[in-house]
């Protein structure tokens, strides 16, 4: 039998039936759900034209209850009551949907009591869009009190002013959102108008974010401001010129600018001036109309070079070519004026000010600005100082000097902090022992790399920021675990640790590497094991720890490495292994005569080679042909030294395990022996690793802004290669173990960069991480390494623009080779931001213009002359050129780039800093 439908009872005064010019929409269930209540919101315009009545929607509110419920999700179960002050906390915590009229409607019809605090007039933002104005023709409250203190509020992240009006077209007709009922309200003298303009003034002034207060700027806009409006509130104008928010700043100058063309006597002039300077250092549209007006006002008379000066000085430091123009006339009207045979004293001082100006702001004047200059014969000229004609007096010999100081400087600290980071390198670890084994666990726990574990040789200040620091304690922390001693002892040390691991491995939500750490610890501590059956356990043990970290490993096997699978199992069976790719120093290496030492005690011990840590160890040996280009001489020879050492070991063996094999001995011996010395001669590095990591290339794709590796599959059959086939699907914090897999070249980690498709353009979460951990290798830098930081050059945010230049200059002509750079960058070219590339150009340019000009002069010629924003990137280079001397600049400017340069003709931007380069080479 089918159930008994239910029935409810409500209230007198509910309305249970349709209303007026309300549209039932036919649902797929009989159970009513929110989906009503969306229906019945839709049709309040129409209910309201027929002649519906406030009361009556209310009272329909009612019956979906909306008024005690979110969502109307007990829709007829309970008694529908009134809005209480719990329930407009709710209001405020859903943006998406309102229902928030009902508590201004309690208020009239149910005779609710509201505070009307923050969160009321927040809620009151969230009202339904179709009842706000006939809200306003109904509500005398609502006019005069509580709008103003809703126009006060800046709402959340759900709900405000901005986002409430975003839902709706920009048409009047098609929005009845707040800004349009406000304009109508004031057109039919609902509310001041005034009042308005001033309330709106104020948020406008108050510390709201750039998202929320825009909602006010375009509201102000569209009320069309007169002239005499403008001028009754020219200080608050003038106040928002030194706004952070940009259409802030921008609304006040297009105001003012108004209210100047409209009635200059109007202009409180004064002010005005001592407002300017901060819309100077803004964008280019609101300075050159700040300019303009200074102009106009000092040709009037009606101010003075002092009151402009503020101004003109930060417009001479401005990016674009035209601001600098513009503040430039003003200098040269100055000299004009001081030049005129009435001037007075005060007039003579400035014109000397203007040209002492010209001469302090010179060098950072756009290139094309002062070849203006020049070819028109500024009157800032007529002091007889220019490029050209300044060698005698000795001002440019000077400048000359001084550069060359700088550089020599700037050349000695680069040399300082490179001989810092190789120094780190090449510090010995310290290995994990039973005295420190308790500290440096706990720390790892918390992601955080143990004092102790910090060599005594190196201040914190010089340690790279990585995550291949805790990647290496982890290691550290698993050959101590996995030696006779860890296995005998480490079960009491780190008996303390384990309540902390369990605690955190059952809240999700931990890092891979996190995980790792965790495991490992319970693994050493004897608390990881198969999971028992309900049958087997004791009462004292609790079932929902044990089952429960079980399933969770069991879960994400498939995301852990094969070598710590491998480890965790050897800590899990208490069997005492020496693991052979432990690094010996900071770097990642590990000596060659010491690899061997290792992998003999294993076979005198019987323990089993693993695989995967017989592969690390292969790619980690440090012998003469894998050394970076920075190694010095004492190194080669110490390598050399222990390269020779090490063979004399492995002949032993090979004496012992394959010559005269005895029955016993491990199968696998021979191979891995002759697999050891292809690796200690550094035919595996040369033949085999180093080729494959060159044949993989990057490229876009297809399909989305992602990256793709292309060749990491091809060839990757042996078992040193095998050890890279993760990287086409690596996982967004593995960085650490990529940063250790290879410690001679830097590649790996460059494809893991791209291959896990971390790179979208201005939406990167972890690539700071990633440019550090490549900043941290101490390997050999590619093509591929390259293309990470040209990715990096063209980063929106200027902190990470700024660290891709910093490093790369670091890296320039040290691991990475000019040529690579090159390649890295021209393989990056389809998807560069050539505005971007401007700025870290310039960027570079102050860290070292030789550097900047040598590198850029090389890519320049690989791109397309019909680049977007090639101008920007040609006039940033041409800037960088100015700076040095003109030997260094007819050196370092080819005849590829010059030939490149030449085929830009014609006025456009880029044809005009083309030929500027050009003449600064040629003289």
């Amino acid at each position: 039998m089918s159930k008994r439908p239910e029935t409810h009872t409500f209230p007198e005064g509910v309305i249970t039936e349709p209303l007026p010019g309300e549209v039932i929409y036919p649902l797929t269930r009989q159970q009513k759900t929110w989906s009503d209540i969306m229906h019945f919101n839709r049709n309040l315009a129409n209910i309201l034209a027929v002649g519906g009545t406030f009361e009556q929607i209310y009272r329909r509110w009612q019956y979906f209850d909306i008024v005690t419920t979110p969502y109307g999700s007990q829709l007829g179960k309970n008694t529908p009551g009134t809005v209480t002050q719990d329930r407009v906390k709710i209001y405020i915590q859903t943006g998406w949907f309102s229902g928030a009229a009902s508590m201004r409607l309690a208020e009239l019809y149910d005779g609710a009591v509201l505070e009307h605090d923050e969160d009321y007039y927040t809620a009151l933002i969230n009202c339904e869009s179709d009842l706000i104005l006939p809200l306003l023709r109904e509500d005398e409250q609502l006019r005069e009190e509580l709008i103003w203190g809703m126009l006060a509020v800046e709402g959340n992240r759900d709900i405000s002013l901005t986002q409430r009006d975003s839902y709706k077209p920009g048409q009047k007709e098609n929005n009845p959102g707040w800004s349009c009922a406000l304009i109508e309200a004031t057109e039919t003298g609902l509310i001041s108008r005034d009042r308005l303009i001033d309330a709106l003034l104020s948020s406008l002034m108050s510390d709201f974010p750039a998202y929320r207060v825009g909602w006010f700027s375009r509201l102000v806009t569209g009320l069309k401001l007169t002239a005499e409006e403008i001028a009754a509130r020219q200080s608050e104008f003038l106040t928002l010129f030194s706004s952070p928010i940009g259409p802030s700043v921008t609304l006040g100058v297009q105001h003012i600018h108004r209210l100047w063309s409209k009635n200059p006597q109007a202009l409180d002039a004064t002010a005005f001036a001592y407002a300017a300077p901060a819309v100077c250092a803004g964008t280019k549209a609101n300075a050159l109309k700040i300019l303009t007006m200074l102009q106009a006002l000092y040709r009037a008379g009606t101010l003075d070079a002092a009151a402009c000066e503020d101004a003109v000085v930060m417009a001479l430091s401005h990016t674009h070519a035209q601001v600098q123009a513009a503040a430039l006339n003003h200098l040269e009207e100055w000299v004009q004026a001081g030049a005129a045979d009435n001037a007075s004293a005060e007039t003579i001082v400035f014109a000397e000010r203007a040209r002492e100006l010209y001469r302090d702001y010179r060098p950072q004047l756009d290139p094309l600005v002062v070849a203006q200059i020049q070819e028109e014969g500024s009157p800032l000229l007529e002091d007889g100082y220019s490029p050209e004609n300044s060698q005698g007096s000795g001002t440019e010999s000077t400048a000359l000097t001084e550069a060359a100081d700088i550089e020599a400087a700037a050349a000695e600290a680069l040399a300082a902090s490179r001989a810092v980071i190789h120094r780190y390198w090449d510090t010995p670890v310290r290995p994990v022992t039973a005295s420190d084994v308790q500290e440096r666990a706990r720390a790892l726990l918390h992601h955080q790399v143990a004092p102790c574990a910090t060599p005594d040789t190196l201040n914190e200040v010089d340690q790279p920021e990585t995550h291949a620091g805790c990647e290496l304690e982890l290691e550290l922390l698993t050959a101590y675990l996995l030696s006779a001693d860890g296995i005998a002892q480490s079960p009491n040390l780190l008996e303390q640790l384990v309540p902390i691991c369990l605690k955190k491995l059952n809240h999700w939500g931990l890092e891979w590497f996190d995980m790792r750490a965790h495991l490992t610890v319970l693994a050493a501590a004897g608390k990881l094991r198969e999971r028992p059956k309900a049958s087997e356990m004791t009462p004292r043990e609790d079932p929902g720890t044990v089952p429960n970290l079980h399933y969770m490993y069991s879960r994400h096997a498939a995301f852990f490495s094969t070598g710590f699978k491998d480890a965790l199992g050897a800590l899990k069976s208490r069997q005492s292994y020496t693991p052979l790719a432990t690094p010996e120093l900071l770097g990642g290496w590990v000596h060659p005569d010491t690899l061997v030492r290792r992998y003999a005690k294993n076979l005198a011990d019987g323990a089993p080679i693993l695989r995967q840590d017989f592969t690390a160890a292969l790619l980690r040996v440090r012998v003469p042909e894998v050394l970076p280009p920075y190694a010095t001489d004492e190194q080669r020879q110490d390598a050399q030294s222990r390269r020779a050492e090490a063979l004399t070991l492995l002949e032993s063996l090979e004496e012992q395990y394959v010559k005269n094999a005895q029955e016993d001995a491990p199968r696998s011996a021979p191979t891995q022996i002759r697999v050891l010395r292809s690796a200690l001669d550094g035919t595996l590095a040369t033949g085999r690793v180093n080729p494959y990591l060159e044949s993989i290339t990057v490229s876009q794709r297809e399909t989305s802004w992602g990256l793709q590796l292309n060749g990491v599959m091809d060839g990757a059959s042996t078992p040193e290669l095998n050890a890279f086939r993760g990287l086409a699907t690596a996982h967004h914090d593995e960085e650490g173990q990529y940063a250790l897999l290879y410690p001679s070249r830097a590649e790996p980690l460059a494809y893991y960069c791209a291959g896990s498709n971390w790179y979208i353009l201005d939406h990167s979460t972890f690539d700071r991480e990633l440019y550090l951990a490549l900043a941290a290798h101490p390997g050999v830098w590619g093509p591929a390494c390259a293309f990470v930081f040209a990715a990096g050059f063209s980063e929106q945010r200027v902190e990470i623009r700024s660290l891709a230049v910093e490093i790369m200059h670091r890296v320039l002509d040290d691991q990475l080779s000019l040529e690579d750079a090159t390649a890295g960058f021209v393989n990056f070219v389809p998807l560069a931001m050539l505005n971007r590339w401007a700025l870290a150009l310039t960027d570079f340019a102050q860290l070292d213009a030789r550097a900047a000009v040598r590198f850029f002069a090389r890519l320049i010629p690989h791109l397309d002359t019909g680049a977007n924003s090639l101008g920007k990137l040609l006039g940033a280079f041409s800037q960088a050129l100015a700076t040095l001397d003109p030997a260094t600049r007819a050196e370092l400017v080819d005849e590829s780039l010059r030939a490149w340069l030449g085929t830009l003709t014609g006025s456009s931007q880029k044809a005009r800093y083309a030929r500027n380069i050009l003449n600064q080479v040629q003289g």
